[in-house]
């Protein structure tokens, strides 16, 4: 019994930490300026871009209705019209 609590005392003990070398940088990074009127034309050059292109799409559900459906419609009308023609006679 004990030797299967040491092996797992064993098994659950974390290793000790590595503590590594913390090299500093060569030099420092230059900052760089965004001048406010250049990002404002580039956002609303984007921003027109993209309002045309969602202006010019279609909505997926608006489809348009097939050509068969008004032919099946027409051939209707016309075989309800010759029907009711032949009852009149």
């Amino acid at each position: 019994m004990t030797d299967s609590v040491e092996r797992i005392d064993i098994a659950m003990k974390v290793p000790p930490l590595n503590m590594g070398e913390l090299i500093p940088p060569d030099s420092l990074v230059k900052p760089v300026l965004y001048s406010h009127v250049k990002a404002t034309q580039e956002f609303n050059a984007l921003d027109r871009d993209v309002y045309q292109t969602v202006k010019r799409t279609t909505p997926g559900n608006k489809k348009k209705t097939p050509k068969s459906v008004f032919w099946g419609l027409g051939a209707a009308i016309v075989a309800g019209l010759l029907i009711l023609k032949k009852l009149k006679k």
